[in-house]
């Protein structure tokens, strides 16, 4: 997961302007020669960008690693404050595409627990919404209460258990802001 985080960052830097001057909401990295270090799912989002970032952030890197990744966040915060009105707007866009994917694993979820299996996987289009609300973006009053139902609907369904990702990611994502990768689903019994 490390690797692809980098190498996300790294190649969606070279992209993000072209990227956000276009229409496009998923932004394809698969052509790029480096393309085979990061997963062939992975598209140039706002969403996908963030969270590479915060799971970057969690760790410590040394020597050129760590020069190169710093680089890469500076470039994306420059390009990012460049651009701003653009990234706003994908951003906004991929929010409601989030929320949508959110709200049909939870509905699979609820009406089958054995989506539960996908559940490491899937919560990062709750955390990928969580990071697109830290950002200056206004939201409707509809998805922000469909959000919170969503939430409730969640926890009914799971309770309290260790971090889904892992020891090592775990700091940068504390449980009062980020509850939901700190939970199981209950299996109906």
């Amino acid at each position: 997961m490390i690797e692809e985080d980098i190498a996300l960052l790294t190649l969606s830097v070279e992209e993000l302007e072209r990227y956000l001057i276009s229409k496009e909401l998923y932004w394809p990295l698969f052509t790029h020669p480096h393309m085979k270090v990061v997963n062939p799912r992975s598209r140039l989002t706002p969403g996908n960008l963030l969270l590479s970032v915060a799971r970057l952030s969690c760790l410590s890197f040394e020597g050129e690693k760590k020069k190169v990744i710093d680089a890469k966040l500076a470039e994306f915060n420059q390009i990012r404050f460049q651009w701003k009105s653009h990234w706003i707007i994908k951003a906004q866009m991929e929010h409601k595409t989030r929320l949508d994917l959110w709200h049909a694993y939870l509905q699979d979820l609820i009406d089958d627990r054995s989506y539960a299996r996908n559940y490491t996987y899937s919560v990062r289009w709750r955390t990928i919404l969580q990071l697109l609300g830290n950002e200056e973006i206004q939201f409707s009053d509809s998805a922000l209460i469909s959000l919170a139902a969503m939430d409730e609907n969640l926890k009914a369904i799971s309770h309290a258990d260790v971090f889904v990702w892992g020891s090592e990611m775990e700091p940068g994502f504390p449980e009062v802001n980020y509850w939901y990768l700190y939970r199981k689903i209950k299996i109906r019994g």
